[in-house]
């Protein structure tokens, strides 16, 4: 699935936008036998009118073990930087991706008062349909259109990386790490959310993967009740709860720092809960093109629990204590000293 992975990740913005647009890769990792990961993420902010758009670089690295949380960004015009290419290239500041859809590539580094952290890795889709291109939106043509006003993909569910980073001086070897990749873009960030996704092994081998999320948009100047949507994929089967407006089919609840999903349809019900504790979070100020401050609480060490439920079949239930990537957008800082 190399070129749906290719065409989920060409570049969305184009100079001379005016409308105002946010857009973003990502990329995140977990180490499978501890309580550590980290997470990459290269945006693009234009802000509305004809204000220079700018560019950012940003790495945060979590280690459970140690306690040492740690994030840090750097900023700059757009016009500094390269986004280009096919397979697309991104280049900001010393900070470099490669993303061919069948060995991507990073290498950078950033440093602030707090710590640093240097990156020199390469990653792979795995061998499985879990590994496919993902759209979570029930019809791709959703991508080409106003409504929803973020627009969201994963061209990667399911990665496997490679190489060394050095958190703050200590070399730390990512092979074998798991993770993923995402790509957004709008107009706008969904103004209030949560946001999962989970890789689940059978010892060594990634054997189910998850990817939900909750969302309230604004719809003539109010926000609507929350609508969710979950993708699971497990041994060659999908399960798409992905309706959106079917309201009674889904229930949320995004009291931060949990999040519980539980989604139903004809094939299935599933009930997606996850915890992080906020010790071992980030807090990340997304602007929005308007001026409005977005705060964006980011945990991949969420404790991650799936439950699914076929209407003919034997209940299947995942669990890891730290593998999970969750994160919640919210209007207001809970409290929160250093804003990256």
């Amino acid at each position: 699935m190399a070129a749906s992975a290719r065409l989920d990740n060409v570049l969305r913005y184009h100079r001379g936008m005016t409308a105002g647009h946010v857009e973003s890769y990502f990329w995140r990792a977990n180490d499978p036998n501890s309580r550590r990961a980290f997470w990459l993420k290269a945006t693009i902010l234009a802000r509305r009118g004809r204000q220079p758009a700018t560019a950012d670089i940003w790495c945060c690295t979590f280690d459970g073990v140690t306690g040492a949380i740690w994030g840090d960004r750097q900023t700059l015009a757009f016009d500094e930087t390269r986004f280009e290419g096919a397979p697309l290239e991104i280049e900001i500041g010393q900070n470099r991706f490669i993303l061919d859809p069948a060995n991507g590539r990073a290498s950078g580094s950033l440093t602030n008062s707090k710590g640093s952290c240097t990156w020199d890795m390469s990653w792979a889709p795995t061998a499985s349909s879990l590994s496919d291109a993902l759209s979570i939106f029930p019809f791709r043509w959703m991508l080409h259109t106003s409504l929803p006003r973020s627009k969201t993909v994963t061209p990667h569910p399911v990665l496997e990386f490679s190489g060394e980073m050095k958190w703050s001086g200590h070399t730390i070897s990512i092979d074998g790490w798991h993770g993923m990749q995402g790509h957004n873009w709008g107009v706008e960030h969904t103004p209030r959310y949560a946001w999962g996704q989970c890789i689940f092994f059978d010892g060594q081998r990634p054997t189910c993967m998850v990817e939900g999320f909750s969302g309230r948009i604004r719809i003539g100047g109010k926000l609507t009740p929350p609508i969710s949507a979950m993708v699971i994929r497990h041994q060659g089967e999908e399960y798409r709860f992905n309706t959106l407006i079917d309201l009674w089919n889904q229930e949320t609840d995004m009291t931060y720092p949990n999040w519980t999903l539980t989604m139903k349809n004809k094939q299935a019900s599933a009930t997606l809960t996850m915890m992080a504790n906020p010790d071992e979070m980030i807090c990340l100020g997304y602007l929005n093109p308007n001026g409005v401050l977005n705060y964006c609480l980011n945990s991949k060490l969420a404790d991650t629990r799936l439950k699914i439920t076929p209407k003919n079949g034997q209940t299947l239930e995942f669990y890891t204590g730290f593998g999970g990537a969750l994160e919640f957008l919210t209007p207001d800082n809970p409290g929160f000293e250093n804003i990256i």
